[in-house]
């Protein structure tokens, strides 16, 4: 008896463990702060191929995120209004990378709350298996030669 509820106490700490690294973002992730990141290519609302790396040489922030979580209908104006018109013209890239949804919903999205800045689909979640895994929304600072500067999760 007594066998049986350390066994279902094992079993339970190791379901919690399993759980909170499923959870944490940065222990799935496979970039960390630091790295060189490889090239990518999605296609954008408009279905044209945007690959990450035809921004080498320029400073990318890159927003992971997705039209049915609150807190990135709360983070895209503020992007678009703080970061986008402030820094976009100086040389800052802002591209948003949706997470599954379709070119049509995203569209939509980003005309209802005017939304400007380039957004790509990742259908598949190809490049947020390299770059999140955690929580959205998920910003990624580039340097000029593809290096990881910053990461942060939540608005």
């Amino acid at each position: 008896m007594k066998n049986n509820h350390k066994q279902k106490l094992l079993k339970a700490l190791f379901l919690i463990s399993i759980l909170l690294l499923l959870s944490s973002g940065t222990a799935l992730s496979q970039y960390s702060v630091g790295d060189t990141v490889a090239n990518f290519t999605l296609n954008d609302i408009s279905g044209n191929p945007v690959s990450l790396y035809d921004y080498q040489g320029e400073v990318i922030l890159l927003n992971f995120f997705a039209t049915w979580w609150p807190s990135c209908n709360s983070e895209a104006p503020d992007l678009e209004q703080n970061i986008w018109k402030v820094y976009g013209p100086y040389g800052l890239k802002l591209l948003g990378i949706d997470l599954a949804e379709n070119a049509s919903l995203v569209s939509n999205w980003a005309n209802n709350l005017g939304i400007t800045y380039p957004l790509l689909l990742d259908l598949n979640y190809a490049v947020w298996n390299y770059y999140g895994m955690g929580y959205i929304p998920h910003n990624v600072l580039l340097d000029t030669s593809m290096v990881i500067l910053y990461t942060n999760y939540g608005y």
